[in-house]
């Protein structure tokens, strides 16, 4: 397909340069230009479930595509907190390789200091 037109006739022209259409003698161009945009959507599935009179959540589950930060991979990451049956689970997979990352399966009463319940340094 080529790119420069004559607008009125249709004619196919060579390029840009050309001032006047060979076969009709008009000036009128249309280019065609075409573009192709891909992208990735990321799925994030979460819940949460409450009790009444109850602040902080009995169960919560996430499952979502994260960015690791020291190496910029994408990673898969699952996780479940469950108050009631004292259950943490997390599960981090390379999501190209599908190679397990991080795995931590515990008590949610032993699972401490870590992420935001980390000690800062002082």
């Amino acid at each position: 397909m080529n790119l420069y037109k004559c607008t009125d006739c249709d004619f196919a022209l060579a390029d840009e340069t050309i001032m006047l259409c060979p076969k009709c003698g008009s000036d009128l161009r249309t280019v065609n230009i075409s573009a192709t945009l891909e992208g990735k959507s990321h799925l994030f599935i979460g819940y949460t479930l409450k009790k009444e009179g109850l602040k902080k959540p009995v169960v919560e589950s996430i499952h979502r595509l994260e960015t690791q930060k020291s190496t910029g991979r994408i990673m898969e990451k699952s996780r479940l907190i469950d108050l009631e049956n004292d259950q943490y689970i997390e599960h981090v997979v390379d999501n190209i390789t599908r190679e397990t990352i991080h795995r931590c399966e515990e008590p949610l009463s032993e699972h401490k200091g870590h992420g935001s319940a980390k000690k800062k340094g002082g």
